[in-house]
């Protein structure tokens, strides 16, 4: 499953209580708009409607900031030649499981997202779903500043491991035989 959003995640120097919240925010996300590049040279609206939470604790010894994102929404392709559309369900949690200071001006993350996808075509019939956890290791210059992340800079992004069904479908395929009448 790929990681719908990368967890950017930041060091802290002494704070308060561990695992107490010091940000807790809701979203709502809505976006539409018309590519005509979509698939190579299809005209596509796209259109989503996110919901979910952004939450950040201190924990560990260090008090270090770890990242949790959850996430639920839906994402829609319309080929506007047919006016037939596509559509993802989903449900994600982003989650720091640790945070390192490298004492060298970078910190590693260690996250794990987890959610479930199901695809649906203009039928409302199921095309796909495919869920699991992935897991990537982070690195980040955190800018000389342990506890401002508009400054950090991210140096690497591995995926060390994924468990689940992904989709084994090619997308732009799923979504020309979905949205293209016989």
């Amino acid at each position: 499953m790929a990681a719908p959003i990368t967890a950017i995640a930041i060091s802290a120097g002494l704070g308060p209580a561990a695992a107490a919240p010091f940000v807790h925010d809701q979203f709502d996300v809505e976006f539409d708009f018309v590519t005509e590049t979509f698939c190579g040279d299809m005209s596509v609206r796209v259109e989503g409607d996110f919901q979910g939470t952004f939450t950040i604790m201190q924990k560990g010894r260090e008090h270090l900031p770890h990242f949790q994102q959850n996430l639920h929404g839906t994402h829609r392709w319309t080929n506007l030649a047919t006016g037939l559309a596509m559509t993802d369900v989903l449900n994600t949690i982003a989650k720091d499981q640790s945070v390192t200071d490298n004492g060298d001006g970078t910190i590693t993350v260690r996250a794990a997202y987890t959610g479930h996808d199901a695809l649906y075509g203009p039928d409302g019939r199921r095309i796909d779903q495919f869920g699991g956890t992935t897991w990537s290791v982070i690195i980040l210059d955190h800018g000389g500043t342990l506890v401002d992340p508009d400054d950090d800079v991210l140096l690497s992004e591995e995926i060390v491991s994924d468990h689940g069904n992904g989709p084994d479908m090619d997308f732009c395929q799923a979504f020309v035989d979905a949205t293209t009448p016989d």
